[in-house]
């Protein structure tokens, strides 16, 4: 039975007193007689059964009854119970016809007693909320108030129809003392049918005030209040922090007590600052539950009475564990997209380790899910996303929490390099190709010639993960071919067309394009240098033509210049008449210069028997004869540059040149002399 909050209005919270002094009296009184000395023993007066009637009094039946309804009547609904509990009345002493009609009676009785002591907590548990503000389970207790109330008043009318029809069956058996105390007893229950209507009826009266409080309260602005936890789980024994805040339309509210319930038992208490936050560190009890329930409820005091309700937060549900979970993996060393890797591991706990589920992630991509077998252990087929990046990716192994079995997850976490392998590629390209090719000098060097269809060239191609054929694009200059490779050493064939203008250096290139995700594609250029025999044999006729010609240009040059008889002397006019006018005077350099050279020229004429005539130039005269003169050709060939500057240079000439002309002259005429005395000598012309 519960209790009141005002004892003004509630009767039952002030008489309940009796039922405690009365347990008191009791307990003293056996007590008393269990110490007090042994009655003598004193004969029981009997009467004989053999002749004794049936004499019924079902009026005590009811006696007993009205007394426990009085007590209902007055509050003290335990007592009522109890004695009610205590009414045998399918074995009491009455006629079988009224046994079914006493039982029932007393049925209804004690459902009156349970419902008006449900009516009771129930408007005094409202009355408690409304004290705090809290209108919304106020407004719950009192609507099932209403509703106990309704149900007492309908019981309470099936027991006064109960009453007047038992009571009218009740006085038909018993002699005049069995009547007299069944009229006795109607009067005694028509007194507590008396007090338990004033009793609903007060009941109903504390119903209509409190629900006028509950509408002033309620129009009361309602407060904001929240509450959150650092984390959705946490270890046992471990703390957390449960930090919120607390304001109206009007702005924070400062400096009020907030209660932060734990498991719905109030257990911290905090006071916000000045911005209406407040932080409180939950220490997670040593009990064995999977979750933890923390809630900030705030009740209004003193002035806040006036202005806020009652305010409770969302409930914030936490994972509570008790065993760690460590997760041993083989972590491969690199990865590669699109290609699958088989991932083994072991995870251990002293909770839940079989049936686990596991996930392997690749930045944030799941590769690979398994489950772990009964002793933990697990095998996993991952396979790389055939987009992945190539570089550095956070290889991810977890393990989320086995919540029933109140076990941790386990996360084991690195670094991984993903990467496409490059397939190796070698060229077997000649550095040099004749074209067109020579068929014992290929077979000597292992290589094949041009055809019509190109140049075949050996090339291999490894790889040190699953290979397929690649696709193979050779070019050479313009020219591109798209061929199908395959693993290992093969002929690919190289577009270079067989022309006569394919000559010189070339660049070859090969892409190779594999089909799987894993590799990427890898080119090679190489250069090489084309030898066209036809234009090397169209060059050598070419090179031996202009021999030919040079050396028959020579031989014109030659006969081009007139012998004359020895003694005979060339005419000079011409060279003297090619120096300019104001030149000819006799202390003239220039004019020195010339003279020197017709001098050592005469002797050279001399010598050689050329002539040296009007149209012939200094460089072909020398030229014509310097096969002859031996080392004085040198000499002379000095003086004859020296010669050309001053008849057609516009070098000034001073007597520096005159005198190495006449040191040069005098040198021909001693050179062209000895070499006169050897052939006379020799008996050469």
């Amino acid at each position: 039975m519960n209790t009141g909050t005002e004892a003004g209005c509630r009767p039952a919270r002030r008489r309940r007193g009796g039922r405690v002094l009365s347990a008191i009296v009791c307990v003293g009184v056996l007590l008393c007689s269990g110490c007090s000395a042994a009655a003598p023993a004193t004969l029981v007066p009997h009467e004989n059964p053999a002749t004794a009637g049936a004499r019924y009094s079902p009026g005590a039946l009811f006696l007993y009854v009205g007394r426990a309804l009085q007590e209902l009547a007055l509050g003290e609904y335990g007592t009522a119970q109890e004695m009610l509990s205590q009414v045998g009345a399918d074995e009491a002493h009455v006629p079988e016809a009224l046994r079914r009609i006493c039982v029932r009676y007393v049925e209804l009785c004690d459902e009156l007693a349970r419902t008006l002591d449900d009516l009771d907590a129930a408007l005094s548990a409202a009355e408690r909320l409304l004290e705090t503000n809290e209108t919304a389970p106020a407004r719950a207790q009192l609507e099932e108030s209403r509703q106990l109330i309704d149900v007492a008043g309908e019981q309470l009318n099936s027991l006064e129809s109960a009453t007047d029809e038992a009571l009218a069956l009740a006085g038909r058996y018993g002699t005049g003392a069995a009547r007299a105390a069944v009229t006795e007893a109607k009067a005694r229950l028509d007194e507590a049918m008396q007090r338990l209507r004033e009793l609903t009826a007060e009941y109903l009266k504390r119903l209509d005030v409190d629900s006028e409080q509950l509408e002033r309260r309620g129009a009361l602005e309602m407060p904001a209040l929240t509450c959150t936890a650092g984390a959705d789980a946490v270890w046992v024994g471990e703390d957390v922090i449960a930090r919120g805040a607390l304001s109206t339309r009007r702005g924070p509210l400062g400096g009020r007590t907030v209660q932060l319930l734990v498991d719905g038992v109030p257990t911290y208490e905090a006071v916000t600052d000045s911005g209406g936050a407040f932080l409180v560190r939950v220490t997670t009890p040593f009990s064995y539950a999977p979750r933890l329930t923390l809630q900030a409820r705030f009740a209004p005091q003193n002035a806040d009475l006036d202005l806020v309700q009652s305010a409770a937060s969302v409930p914030v549900v936490l994972t509570v564990r008790y065993y760690e979970s460590v997760i041993d993996v083989d972590i491969p060393g690199e990865l590669h997209p699109g290609l699958s890797a088989t991932l083994t591991g072991q995870v251990h706990s002293m909770g839940a380790v079989a049936g686990r589920p596991v996930e392997v992630l690749l930045d944030d991509d799941v590769v690979g899910q398994t489950t772990t077998f009964d002793d933990g252990a697990f095998f996993c087929r991952m396979e790389t996303p055939a987009a992945a990046v190539e570089g550095e990716a956070q290889f991810v192994v977890q393990m989320p929490a086995v919540d029933e079995a109140q076990t941790g997850p386990a996360n084991r976490s690195t670094t991984l390099r993903v990467g496409r392998v490059a397939p190796s590629v070698s060229l077997g390209f000649p550095s040099v190709v004749l074209v067109p090719g020579i068929r014992l000098l290929d077979l000597y060097l292992g290589q094949r010639g041009l055809s019509e269809d190109g140049l075949p060239v050996r090339t291999t191609i490894e790889s040190s993960l699953p290979f397929s054929e690649p696709v193979l694009v050779a070019r050479i200059g313009d020219e591109t071919v798209r061929l199908t490779g395959e693993r290992g050493q093969s002929w690919v064939t190289f577009p270079l067309r067989y022309s006569i203008w394919t000559v010189g250096v070339q660049s070859a290139r090969l892409d190779v394009v594999p089909d799987e995700p894993w590799h990427r594609p890898v080119r090679r250029e190489v250069h090489f240098l084309v030898v066209n025999l036809l234009l090397v044999g169209l060059a050598l006729v070419v090179l031996v033509g202009v021999v030919l010609m040079m050396a028959f240009v020579r031989r014109r040059q030659i006969e081009g210049v007139v012998r004359v008889p020895a003694g005979v002397t060339a005419p000079v006019g011409a060279l003297v008449s090619a120096l300019p006018v104001e030149e000819t005077a006799a202390a003239s350099h220039r004019q020195a210069v010339v003279r020197l050279y017709l001098a050592a020229a005469r002797r050279v004429e001399a010598l050689t028997g050329l002539a040296f005539g009007r149209t012939v130039t200094l460089r072909e005269f020398l030229a014509a004869c310097s096969v002859f003169i031996g080392r004085a050709g040198s000499v002379f060939a000095r003086l004859t540059t020296l010669a050309e500057e001053a008849l057609y240079s516009k070098h000034d000439i001073g007597a520096t040149d005159v005198a190495r002309s006449r040191e040069l002259a005098g040198a021909v005429g001693d050179e062209a002399a000895r070499e006169g005395s050897t052939r006379a000598e020799g008996g050469k012309p």
